[in-house]
């Protein structure tokens, strides 16, 4: 059974949680990018770091390369270390040692329908289920208070 969902991925790019100016796919995905600019930038990553989203913004002129530790089996996947690139060759990079950990929503929108890391239909559902619910928009990025929202709907982790 198909699910519909409100949410699309990326026009521009066809796969990807678009976000304002930014676009996040799944390292499986990142060939939809403008390879210019990611290739000059992989090359400066730190030898040996792990990611697998890449987050484009082409109007803040960087990308970031994140790891989420458990992308295929949570729900909402948590966000974990990241190294951001400016197109003007500064690199910085973030170990993530946020006294509060954060989450990705609607992870479906940063894969394509051949992804076969995760159930692509089990996590449309889910969007479906968690879409409308009554969030604070500032904080829905939280796990804790994801975690929260979750428990008063009756919803699993």
């Amino acid at each position: 059974m198909r699910i519909e969902t409100r949410l699309k991925r990326s026009a521009a790019y066809g796969i990807g949680k678009q976000m304002a100016d930014a676009v996040y796919v799944h390292i499986q995905y990142e060939h939809v990018l403008p390879q210019g600019p990611l290739t000059k930038a992989k090359k400066l990553l730190p030898k040996k770091f792990v990611y697998n989203i890449v987050k484009y913004n082409q109007s803040e002129k960087k990308i970031s390369f994140i790891y989420s530790p458990d992308f295929d089996k949570a729900n909402e996947p948590l966000v974990g270390p990241y190294v951001v690139v400016h197109f003007d060759g500064t690199v910085r990079q973030y170990p993530n040692k946020r006294s509060e950990p954060m989450v990705y929503h609607h992870k479906w929108l940063m894969v394509g329908e051949d992804y076969t890391g995760f159930s692509i239909e089990k996590a449309k559902k889910r969007s479906a289920d968690t879409y409308d619910l009554h969030v604070n928009k500032y904080k829905i990025g939280y796990k804790s208070y994801w975690d929260g929202v979750l428990r008063r709907n009756s919803l699993p982790k």
